[in-house]
């Protein structure tokens, strides 16, 4: 068996095992997620895998003997040439005919292909995929990455730059909540022995 892994153009990544067969793939393989045909990008690995084949060994060529020329000066025999009857062909019977044998043809069964739970993809539901993106943009990732984040989550890839770009304004919109909040306690904190000082002057 050999182990394969493929990633498709659309970003989906999938991977199975496989016992080739004359070194390629046995039946077709298709990405689960756009449903492109993925048996070139297989037979591609197997290739790699299995090495190239071993060298085919030498043909020796033996020419043919040449022909043997008369001596120079002699006179060439015509071809003894012998005569034969003609051939005289007895008419069929009648009874027999000419019966020919059709052959059924054997019927074109399709390719087997290989299915491949989402589970065992990582594919997760809309909701909790949704909810993984959020916290990559809360931990910092970046944005590209989100989108193929969510792309491999079987997002369409209008959906994802259009959920991404709202959390990353969501998020910076926090950050600068949290910036003027931190401000001005700041500005508080400096402001506070200030004032203890004047009202420590007016008491006395």
């Amino acid at each position: 068996m050999i182990a394969v892994k493929i990633e498709c153009e659309c970003g989906q990544h999938y991977a199975f095992d496989v016992e080739p067969v004359n070194g390629r793939m046995g039946t077709e393989v298709a990405c689960p997620a756009c449903g492109v045909d993925g048996t070139p990008a297989a037979n591609h690995v197997i290739a790699q895998q299995l090495g190239p084949p071993p060298p085919e060994e030498p043909v020796i060529l033996i020419p043919a003997p040449k022909p043997k020329t008369a001596p120079e000066g002699a006179v060439p025999l015509p071809p003894h040439q012998t005569q034969t009857a003609p051939a005289t062909i007895a008419p069929a019977p009648a009874s027999m005919g000419l019966k020919i044998n059709k052959t059924e043809s054997a019927p074109v069964t399709e390719p087997h292909k290989i299915a491949v739970s989402d589970r065992e993809l990582g594919i997760v539901s809309r909701e909790q995929a949704e909810a993984e993106a959020r916290a990559k943009v809360s931990w910092g990732d970046a944005e590209e990455d989100v989108i193929k984040y969510l792309m491999v989550q079987r997002f369409t890839v209008q959906e994802a730059k259009d959920m991404v770009g709202e959390m990353f304004k969501e998020r910076m919109v926090t950050v600068r909540a949290t910036g003027v909040r931190k401000i001005i306690i700041g500005i508080g904190s400096c402001a506070s022995p200030s004032s203890a000082s004047c009202s420590f002057c007016t008491s006395a």
